[in-house]
């Protein structure tokens, strides 16, 4: 058998080791609203995705921040300095 054509397999521990996904339920908001690849079952309670499929969908993701997220993250700081000045 050629290893060239068995695809590299990452499990859930992988996806959290590379910092993609903290829980189950984070994975699943990513599949079911970011497009991230719904993987494979590899048994009954296995499932894995491909190191291919992953840094595919990590390549697709946007580089810049959208005006969106900064006005939120802007808000959210301005927030925190206020309940911090209070104390």
């Amino acid at each position: 058998m050629q290893s060239e054509n068995v695809p590299t397999l990452l499990r859930f521990k992988d996806l959290q080791a590379r910092g993609i996904v903290t829980s189950w339920q984070g994975l699943r908001h990513l599949q079911l609203h970011e497009g991230f690849p719904l993987g494979r079952l590899l048994g009954p309670s296995t499932r894995a995705w491909t190191a291919e499929e992953v840094n595919a969908w990590l390549v697709s993701r946007p580089a810049e921040q959208s005006p969106q997220t900064i006005a939120r993250a802007t808000k959210s700081i301005a927030a925190r300095r206020q309940m911090e000045a209070r104390s």
